[in-house]
């Protein structure tokens, strides 16, 4: 939101992936104009990144950031 925050720019993404808008006065928060499918997300990365810690955080925050209630 900070990023957006400021421009022109409009992002489509999930209503709780977006938290409240306080901080943001100028973002406005509008439902689709039609009806958008579920869909399943992908992680792929190479097997040497597996046991990376680094790598493997990245991998345990991707998913909690799309359950409810952020990450």
């Amino acid at each position: 939101m900070d990023l957006l925050a400021g421009t022109d720019l409009v992002l489509t993404v999930a209503g709780r992936a977006v938290g409240p808008l306080r901080r943001h006065r100028t973002l406005r928060r509008f439902t689709p104009p039609l009806d958008l499918p579920r869909f399943a997300y992908q992680q792929a990365w190479h097997t040497r990144r597996t046991d990376d810690p680094a790598h493997r955080r990245l991998r345990e925050a991707v998913p909690a950031c799309g359950r409810s209630g952020g990450g």
